[in-house]
């Protein structure tokens, strides 16, 4: 039996988003996840538009009736973002998918929204994905690939000087070595913990 709660919003977004209709923030999954968490005016028939609704196990599991469905949903993304497998599907457990939509209710309530933020495509070799992902594996939390590249060069961009092998190019662009730098942060045991 899926945990319904039902809450007010404004039904005025700050920033003009959102649904003005109540909708509903819902987690379908199984038991055992991955749990997606999105938002629709009838989670039960988008259980079955997912094609999800004849599967074994599968269900809605939790649902909030909202005014600002989308903007909640949205908020609720970003606080479940390390644990984004991909688009609307998480691993984070039932509880906290749970405990991230109550919480992006009550941000959405106070006028929180999310930072603004934007999509980024990047081609690699496949042997840079690799070390991407040997680097990943290594991590206690195995991020995502985004997640994993986000943290990496959040590290070189943190550090106080330019590491040796950085060249600019003809462009004033700084490029490392990556194959070196994905190296010695696997061997140092990744990102030093803040």
């Amino acid at each position: 039996m899926p945990r319904h709660r039902q809450c007010v919003c404004s039904l005025k977004s700050p920033t003009g988003a959102g649904m003005s209709k109540p909708a509903f923030v819902y987690v379908i999954g199984c038991a055992d996840g991955p749990y997606k968490v999105g938002y629709s005016a009838s989670p039960g028939n988008r259980l079955f538009a997912l094609g999800l609704g004849s599967r074994p196990g599968y269900a809605v599991l939790h649902t909030v009736e909202c005014s600002r469905a989308r903007d909640v949903e949205q908020m609720a993304h970003h606080l479940l973002q390390e644990d984004r497998i991909k688009g609307e599907w998480f691993t984070a457990s039932l509880e906290k998918c749970r405990e991230a939509i109550d919480r992006a209710h009550e941000l959405v309530q106070q006028g929180h929204s999310i930072p603004p933020s934007e999509r980024l495509e990047l081609h690699v070799t496949l042997a840079f994905l690799r070390r991407i992902d040997d680097w990943r594996r290594a991590q206690p939390d195995l991020p995502s690939r985004s997640e994993a590249i986000r943290r990496i060069v959040d590290v070189y961009l943190n550090r106080n000087t330019i590491p040796a092998d950085a060249k600019c190019t003809t462009y004033g662009v700084t490029r490392i070595d990556t194959a070196s730098f994905l190296t010695s942060r696997t061997e140092s045991g990744g990102d030093e913990k803040k």
